[in-house]
């Protein structure tokens, strides 16, 4: 988990720290950020023993890193030049604006089609129509926090849709996306 979503942190953190480093010889000092790491790896690795690990978990560790990342930066920038700060600075929000942008887009995807979805299941049932199979409503981002309906009709939230809607059964057929 560490890996597959605090990558790009871990890079700032290690890039930031090595500059740290280097230019502050205090040797109290150098690990005061390095605990904020540990804290990190002991929030990640606490989960080891579940036998499911959700990314909401991974909060307490992203925020010591942003912490002992923050931490390293502020006793550093004084040392770095500002046009290196700015230009780091600005490679930062670029990436985060593609990221931000990405995922806005495939949540609002994800919204017009389940509007749609709702709309389809109404006509359906007003039809009379009590066993309704749907598309499957496809996420693109891993920011999406999108759960869809099962293929089969007795697992959650299958049920508790049917219920809803005061349908027999709904399921999901795999044919795509709504357009």
């Amino acid at each position: 988990m560490l890996y597959e979503h605090l990558l790009p942190l871990c890079m700032i953190f290690t890039f930031l720290y090595i500059v740290f480093f280097m230019t502050v010889e205090n040797k109290k000092e150098r690990c005061l950020p390095l605990l904020f790491l540990l804290l990190a790896l002991a929030c990640n690795f606490s989960m080891i023993l579940s036998p499911y690990y959700p990314e909401r978990s991974m909060f307490g560790c992203a925020t010591f890193l942003i912490i002992g990342a923050l931490t390293v930066y502020e006793r550093t920038a004084a040392l770095v030049d500002k046009k290196w700060r700015i230009a780091a600075f600005g490679s930062l929000l670029l990436l985060f604006l593609f990221t931000y942008y990405n995922a806005l887009m495939d949540t609002a995807h994800t919204y017009v089609s389940n509007r749609r979805r709702e709309s389809y299941i109404q006509e359906e049932r007003d039809k009379g129509g009590r066993n309704i199979k749907v598309e499957e409503i496809k996420k693109k981002s891993v920011y999406n926090p999108w759960e869809d309906m099962k293929d089969k009709p007795d697992e959650w939230p299958n049920v508790d849709i049917g219920k809803y809607y005061g349908l027999d059964t709904i399921v999901i057929e795999e044919k795509g996306e709504y357009k």
